[in-house]
């Protein structure tokens, strides 16, 4: 033993040894097993076999105690035995003869294993129809060599496909919230993931800064909000930024512009009606034909489904053209009776549960959802009117928000022609929004190579949808120019993908025809192979009908388009809005995690540390802390933001990484060896459970980052490395580093531990996380 400890680290792992491919080293073995004790040729057997069929793409980990000694992989012997049914005795069942063979390879490959002192394998056990295959410690430890000299935490090599990574997508106008960092995180964390794994990827961001959400907030300054001097810059309150000024612009905006805000019952042009007289339909006894007097002496009939009212009740009623829904409400042939309009159930209208029982107005309404008596022909909107709003009593409410949409449409006209005044206002403000998402991303360590802008291609898709439309690609529908996508279902599902807007009927593009010409761009300009857009789920059906219109246009990259649809945040309280100005700002984020974090981690330090590194330290562990939280779920499920669980520690969250991190750190700062020591460094040595189960989790680490790209899915990253640092917590408490019982023993953790941080580091870094040496 002496003399093995004297050893270079370059001599420690026999050289053959380091080339060896374990899963494949153990395939070869069975081969030669099944050969000499059937004369059957497995390999032949395989040729013709599908690659995720073969035994050896089904050698696994084995079960969680068994790996507690050695690094191991196991396969089901049933697989094996199907090839060899010939051979079974006529006395034996398919499951106990798959027992015998197990038994028997496994005896063979015991044997391999005794009679070559350089084999991997350590032992075999076979287990039921499973084989467990172990291998020597030394073989395992050879990952710290690896990861420490070899490379192994280096990027792929370099694939022959230019991907295109398209996220963030903020909308100028609108403040930065909360909700904006789970896709920042989740797209910036992908750009790492697959420019480690070879690819050429290009990360860009399309900035919203046209469309309506523009034109209301610029309407509402300009309409409502009270000037203080001569430019917008003059109006921006002292205790909140220029971009929450015209985020509560944009909300105030929603505000002036919402029916429900108004009035109780958002119903518009629905009036009061009287219930004249009941019959049974004369062909279908669940239905029944209502007599109704909707205004001076203007009577209507309906046929209803509904039950619980009677004779003289008041109830509403949806005329002709009203919208019940999303749906037009018309005159329906209903059995050869004609039903003109319907009427309204306690469900329909959102005063109870019931869809079965039309709601009758009564006394008891007044004061709770009405407000003035319910004569027929009455407006809902009018009778259920809110007291005490900016709208005048003596306007009719609708009319007063008609005007203010047509308003804001025709602002919203003056800025697409350029009308020099509001296009000097939208240039002013438009900037402000840009200047405070670059702060942001360079907070969040959020980079791009390029930008997009949605005032850059709108034009361009008109022009691209109008060309469609004459080759016959796109067809005409109610005045609308677009692209019928009725024959084509949404993928796994049943569903078809209906009619695709492109241009409307009063010749305005849509955010679809905008989203055809930066395609268009990508493919031309940047010649990108594989396009993935990270955006909510909300848009799902958008980018399908989106990617299914440019494979109708010819371009053959559609089929690569990939719509990464991810959960919305929420809070506990509810879903986050804009419109409704229930949002945690970015500010405000940044500040709660910060004040968060100084005074629970790094207050300490004031003194010791200079300012600059513990304000620095603090944004790191913020990040972390946003990011992982963000990033540690799947990306369907919605998120609950809780500042307090994710800042916490310990449990899984970033906090909890960083500082497994910062413990190794410390650990290699502590411990010291000398010249000779450094040179005692024997993997041999790394023979206690908890090292032999770290050695294993830091294998897996390439393959878990090429499956975390491929499916998209960093959170596959966030589990590993967890699993990493919990089970570095577990060998660090069993395990003594600057204690060891020898100085080989000592050189040869500690190199493991330089090793376990090289893999946190670098997991984090893939995640968007930059890691501290000290916290």
């Amino acid at each position: 033993m002496a003399k093995k400890s004297k050893q270079s680290k370059q001599e420690v792992v026999v050289p053959p040894l380091q080339k060896i491919d374990a899963k494949k080293f153990v395939y070869e073995q069975i081969c030669k097993a099944v050969q000499e004790l059937y004369s059957f040729d497995l390999h032949a057997a395989e040729a013709k076999v599908p690659e995720d069929k073969k035994i050896l793409n089904q050698l696994i980990p084995p079960k969680a105690h068994l790996q507690d000694l050695y690094f191991s992989l196991c396969t089901n012997m049933f697989v094996v035995a199907k090839y060899l049914m010939k051979n079974k005795p006529k006395n034996l069942k398919p499951p106990q003869f798959a027992e015998e063979v197990n038994n028997r390879i496994s005896e063979k490959l015991q044997q391999y294993a005794a009679q070559d002192p350089q084999s991997i394998l350590d032992h075999v056990e076979p287990e039921g129809p499973f084989c467990n295959i172990h291998f020597k410690p030394v073989f395992v430890a050879q990952v710290v060599d690896k990861i420490m000299k070899r490379g192994f935490l280096n990027p792929l090599p370099e694939k022959d496909e230019r991907v295109m990574i398209e996220y963030s997508q903020p909308n100028t106008h609108k403040t930065f919230h909360v909700g904006h960092m789970r896709n920042a995180a989740l797209g910036n964390s992908l750009v790492k993931l697959y420019r480690h794994c070879g690819y050429h990827v290009e990360a860009v961001n399309y900035i919203g800064d046209v469309g309506t959400h523009i034109a209301k907030c610029l309407w509402y300054y300009l309409n409502f909000y009270p000037k203080k001097g001569m430019s917008i810059e003059d109006d921006v309150p002292e205790d909140i930024t220029k971009v929450e000024f015209l985020g509560d612009m944009y909300s105030e905006s929603c505000n002036k512009l919402a029916l429900e805000n108004y009035v109780k019952l958002p119903f518009a042009t629905y009036v009061f009606a009287r219930v004249d007289k009941i019959e049974q339909h004369p062909a279908n006894p669940k239905w029944l034909v209502v007599q109704l007097t909707v205004g001076n002496d203007i009577t209507q009939q309906v046929v209803c489904g509904g039950k619980g009212f009677s004779v003289g009740d008041i109830v509403a009623y949806a005329p002709v053209g009203a919208k019940k829904g999303k749906v037009r409400v018309s005159v329906i042939d209903k059995k050869g009776v004609q039903s003109v309009g319907c009427i309204l159930s306690e469900k329909e209208l959102g005063i109870g549960a019931n869809n079965d029982k039309i709601h009758s107005f009564t006394e008891q309404d007044m004061g709770k959802s009405i407000f003035k008596t319910p004569e027929p022909g009455v407006e809902l909107t009018e009778a259920s009117r809110i007291p005490d709003t900016d709208i005048p009593a003596d306007r009719n409410v609708t009319d007063v928000l008609k005007e203010r949409n047509t308003q804001v449409k025709e602002l919203l006209l003056r800025m697409e022609s350029g009308e020099e005044e509001i296009t000097n206002l939208w240039n002013l403000t438009r900037q402000w929004s840009i200047d405070d998402f670059k702060d942001i991303y360079k907070w969040t360590d959020s980079h791009f190579d390029f930008d997009f802008h949605e005032s850059d291609v709108g034009t361009e898709g008109k022009e691209m949808a109008k060309d469609a439309f004459k080759k016959g690609i796109l067809v005409e529908s109610d005045g609308a120019i677009g692209a019928d996508l009725s024959k084509h279902l949404m993928p796994g599902t049943k569903q078809d993908m209906g009619f695709l807007v492109l241009i409307t009927s009063a010749g305005t593009g849509l955010y679809a025809t905008k989203d055809l010409a930066l395609a268009k761009r990508k493919f031309e300009e940047f010649k990108i192979d594989r396009s993935i857009y990270v955006v909510d789920s909300g848009q799902s059906l958008h980018f399908q009908q989106v990617f299914k219109t440019l494979e109708l246009l010819g371009f053959k990259q559609a089929s690569k388009c990939f719509h990464l649809a991810y959960g919305i945040v929420t809070l506990s309280e509810g879903k986050m809005s804009s419109r409704k100005g229930t949002v945690v700002f970015f500010s405000q984020l940044k500040k709660e995690l910060t004040d968060h974090i100084m005074q629970n981690f790094l207050e300490k330090y004031r003194g010791d540390w200079s300012d600059e590194k513990i304000e620095e330290t603090c944004r790191r562990i913020a990040l972390a802390t946003i990011k992982y939280g963000m990033l540690n779920q799947d990306n369907s499920r919605n998120i609950i933001f809780n500042i307090q669980e994710w800042a916490s520690p310990v449990g899984n969250t970033g906090p909890y990484l960083m500082y497994a991190y910062t413990r190794t750190q410390s650990i290699l700062r502590e411990v010291t060896l000398n010249d000779e020591e450094k040179n005692l460094v024997d993997y041999n040595l790394l023979s206690h459970p908890t090292e032999a189960k770290l050695l294993t989790i830091l294998e897996e680490f390439p393959e878990t980052v090429e499956k975390a790209a491929e499916a998209y899915k960093p959170n596959l990253v966030c589990v590993y490395l967890y699993t990493l640092c919990k089970q570095f917590s577990r060998w660090y408490d069993s395990c003594s580093t600057k204690n060891a019982s020898t100085p080989a023993l000592k050189a040869t953790r500690l190199e493991l531990v330089a090793a376990t941080g090289c893999v946190i580091n670098k997991g984090l870094d893939l995640l968007g996380i930059t890691t501290v040496d000290q916290m």
